[in-house]
């Protein structure tokens, strides 16, 4: 059973050093995300927010505070426990896209299924499925390379939904689309919020009207 909230952090700060000054990425947060639903992390350049969302997603450790995802606390993992976790429970869409360039998009997604142990003979079928919810089937066999900036970021998407995370994180994820194609993609994350909690940044104020919660940040702090 999922807890009421699937994602909660007590007094979490992340503070970075350049050149002897302290910058305070994220300073002193606490918030509880409910579990399946669509959430959003809004918030201009540099307040922070992609910062707290690798927090949440066991991709980076705070400097200080705590982070539980469901009821276990992964800031209480060691190194190889955490890594654990996040290969068998969590999808991340990075901003980057972070493609393997010199596979296919198929072979992309496919790739992430064969990581998370997805059972070998529902891979094909469920890699497939996958570039369908994102209008890319067609494209399934092109090279990374051959695919244009938004569609390199829907394989992105495909490839992090594949295994059927129960925390989907997506940083910036229409951020190269257009408006159609874009909705498209905010779409299969409503559908997964069904089941999945989806964590999504951005600063467009259309994809925070379509989410269930929102969170606003500033200067690295809640507002």
């Amino acid at each position: 059973m999922e807890t009421e909230y699937s994602i909660r952090t007590e007094g979490v700060c992340r503070y970075f050093k350049v050149g002897g000054v302290e910058t305070r990425a994220v300073d002193n947060v606490s918030l509880q995300i409910p579990a399946r639903q669509l959430v959003v992390l809004r918030g201009r350049s540099g307040s922070g927010k992609t910062t707290l969302m690798n927090m949440m997603g066991a991709m980076d450790m705070p400097t200080a505070g705590k982070i539980w995802m469901g009821d276990e606390e992964i800031t209480a993992m060691t190194d190889a426990q955490r890594d654990m976790f996040r290969r068998k429970n969590t999808g991340f869409v990075f901003q980057s896209v972070a493609l393997i360039t010199m596979m296919s998009a198929y072979e992309n997604v496919e790739f992430a299924l064969r990581m998370a142990n997805y059972p070998k003979k529902q891979r094909h079928d469920r890699a497939m499925e996958a570039l369908r919810m994102v209008g890319l089937e067609p494209r399934a066999n092109h090279m990374a390379r051959e695919l244009s900036g938004g569609e390199q970021q829907r394989v992105a998407v495909a490839r992090a939904i594949a295994p059927k995370p129960r925390f989907l994180f997506a940083d910036e994820p229409t951020s190269e689309q257009d408006s159609a194609t874009g909705l498209q993609v905010l779409k299969v994350f409503q559908e997964l919020a069904k089941e999945t909690t989806v964590v999504i940044t951005t600063h467009d104020e259309v994809i925070a009207s379509m989410a269930d919660c929102v969170f606003a940040m500033e200067d690295g702090k809640l507002i």
